[in-house]
């Protein structure tokens, strides 16, 4: 992203690890504001209230959570289902609402997936979230017809997420460990090539 081109300002969500710190890596030289739990606790959205947000020229919202995930709907713990919803999809309406009103020509790409295509079974609480930030981004559309939102669905990617989803007692009941993934890496990559191009759409699975 270097190389004598003109320094731009970027906003990343999770950026600690996985498909948000190969996006920060990626972004050297631009001036980068950095969204991730060492700085806000997107579990909780309330603390964005009094958050003033950059003005910026691109957005990428990839944070996210699923504790929880991988069991039936109604053996999910309520306070896993708050933060999945919490993190996934009320803060990013939160920051997503604050950058149009800092710039409405900030370029800002929505981070939803392909599980909302029902891939796999028994993740209700993250697939509504992602399924929601997919209607945001369709209502934006539909709102304001001229904004620069985009919309990311990405598949599963080998990251630090999916070595955590099922800590505890919770027992896989896919075995995602099987199937193929992305790196995050190369999903970085394709992220960057879709905010910066005249697409406003993108999908990305594991071939």
């Amino acid at each position: 992203m270097g190389g004598g081109q003109l320094e731009m300002k970027y906003l990343v969500t999770g950026t600690t690890s996985g498909i948000g710190k190969y996006i920060k890596q990626k972004l050297r030289g631009h001036e980068l504001f950095e969204i991730n739990r060492a700085d806000i606790d997107l579990n909780r959205p309330e603390l964005l209230l009094s958050v003033d947000l950059p003005v910026v020229d691109y957005a990428i919202l990839n944070a996210g959570h699923d504790l929880g995930g991988g069991v039936p709907f109604v053996d999910h713990e309520s306070v896993s289902i708050q933060k999945i919803l919490n993190c996934n999809l009320v803060s990013n309406v939160l920051i997503t609402q604050k950058l149009l009103k800092n710039n409405p020509n900030t370029v800002i790409v929505l981070i939803t997936s392909t599980n909302i295509n029902r891939q796999y079974p028994n993740n209700l609480a993250y697939n509504l979230s992602k399924l929601g930030l997919k209607n945001l981004y369709d209502l934006i559309k539909i709102d304001y017809p001229d904004s620069k939102i985009k919309e990311a669905r990405i598949g599963l990617t080998k990251t630090e997420f999916n070595n955590n989803r099922h800590k505890g007692n919770h027992k896989p009941i896919n075995d995602l460990y099987t199937m193929k993934h992305m790196t995050p890496k190369n999903v970085a990559d394709s992220i960057l090539y879709l905010i910066n191009s005249e697409a406003d759409f993108m999908e990305l699975n594991a071939e």
